[in-house]
């Protein structure tokens, strides 16, 4: 045990490398150590770039992402308005073409992308990564380890990560102060909940049709 604690110090430790070679895009993201993916994910965020930052999340993190959305619980990630939609997304009473259903809501990475991007746009946003930096890496257990966020908003953010099997590291929540920590990967204390109803009343618009 001493052995393996000391050896994931040393591996938080390391200067993080530049880009890992790998097969595909995912193989060559920069995931050695919890502070590279930290700032790599950082990074994405601040471009928009929200594909590449669902692939540096957990397996986990990602499934209970995808899973809110189908179950039309986005409010419990963003601060949206009383319908509890994202306005101008594939959750939102915006009218979808089947073309960009097929192409959107089939794929998790480009249901992430669509949604944090429209709340980004929309600030619905919990939090801001701009100029964020980590701070300080923690080791929390063998496989896992708390990153300190630093210069974003809240001024303070926490970011859990975990080691994969492939040797990966992923972040698996993201935190701050009033936050749900519990949710992946990120969640607010309260959050709007979107009721689907099957059959809508004569008078009210139907619900968004579910990819």
């Amino acid at each position: 045990m001493r052995f393996a604690a000391a050896a994931l110090t040393a591996l938080i430790l390391c200067v993080p490398a530049m880009a890992q070679e790998g097969r595909t895009f995912v193989d060559r993201l920069p995931m050695d150590t919890p502070q590279s993916t930290a700032k790599a994910f950082i990074d994405a965020f601040n471009a928009k770039d929200f594909v590449t930052a669902y692939y540096m999340l957990s397996p986990e993190a990602k499934r209970t992402f995808v899973d809110s959305y189908y179950a039309y619980t986005a409010g419990r990630y963003f601060t949206v308005g009383e319908t509890g939609l994202v306005e101008g997304s594939l959750l939102s009473d915006a009218t979808l073409s089947d073309d960009e259903l097929a192409e959107v809501g089939d794929d998790t990475a480009l249901i992430f992308d669509n949604l944090v991007f429209h709340a980004d746009a929309n600030g619905e946003m919990p939090f801001s990564l701009t100029n964020a930096e980590p701070a300080l890496v923690e080791p929390t257990g063998e496989k896992t380890a708390l990153i300190t966020v630093e210069g974003g908003q809240p001024a303070t953010i926490l970011m859990d990560a975990e080691l994969l099997y492939n040797g990966d590291w992923r972040i698996d929540r993201i935190h701050w102060a009033g936050s749900d920590a519990a949710l992946k990967p990120w969640g607010l204390t309260t959050g709007k909940v979107k009721k689907h109803e099957t059959a809508p009343a004569a008078d009210e618009s139907p619900a968004p049709t579910q990819p």
